[in-house]
């Protein structure tokens, strides 16, 4: 199915379309996006390139929807949530968030938050395998962003807190790979109308003829019997 695209189209075609990977933000101590206050913005980094690690081998999915991706490694850090940022500039998103390379060493948990910081949705254990996913415990969320405005996702990793489990803060030596995808679930439009060829505008024609000339003489048969 045709999916029609409207986000960030200037972005995409400013970054250009091409069979080459996409391009990968990296993301370590450095970056410093450890608080929301001080998420990291992929705005300006979604593109449609193809990517064979966003879907699933029968279901690539890199060309159709816009999407950002980030390598990110922890260093001598100990504590902290690594946080991003997006805007949607129309309603009724269809956005995936997929963490991929987080195990053995990171059992990831995201969680996803509006505008205002109200969580909308969150995952521990995806149980989806694609290209980077082999162990079922990578995150994994599919959520409808039913509102245009910034989003917000946080990454952490799972934690027993003796009563179940929570999103806690990562821990050094940890890494992983983070894809957001984006695309409007509006409905297509209409197909365009297919032309009709010039032998059947001919034949339309002549059959069109027939009738006038069919109805003139029953009528001069009424008229003039």
């Amino acid at each position: 199915m045709k999916i029609n695209i409207a986000f960030f189209v200037l972005c995409s075609s400013m970054l250009g379309l091409g069979s080459a990977q996409a391009s990968y933000l990296s993301v370590n101590d450095a970056t410093r996006n450890d608080s929301v206050s001080r998420a990291l913005s992929l705005d300006s980094h979604f593109d449609s390139v193809f990517d064979a690690n966003i879907g699933s081998p029968v279901d690539n999915i890199s060309t159709s929807f816009l999407h950002a991706s980030v390598n990110a490694t922890t260093g001598n850090r100990h504590s902290g949530l690594d946080w991003y940022s997006f805007t949607t500039t129309q309603s009724n998103v269809q956005a995936y968030f997929d963490i991929d390379r987080g195990m053995p060493d990171l059992d990831s948990w995201i969680k996803l938050y509006d505008s205002n910081h109200n969580l909308i949705s969150q995952n521990d254990d995806g149980n989806v395998r694609d290209p980077g996913s082999v162990i079922g415990w990578d995150s994994f969320l599919s959520q409808v962003l039913t509102n245009p405005g910034m989003y917000y996702l946080s990454v952490g990793q799972y934690l027993w807190n003796g009563h179940g489990g929570m999103q806690s803060p990562l821990s050094r030596g940890q890494d992983y790979t983070l894809h957001v995808s984006l695309a409007s679930i509006h409905m297509e439009p209409a197909p365009a109308a297919v032309p009709v060829p010039a032998a059947i505008w001919l034949f339309g024609s002549a059959i069109a003829g027939l009738m006038c000339f069919s109805r003139r003489k029953m009528v001069e048969s009424f008229y003039f019997a």
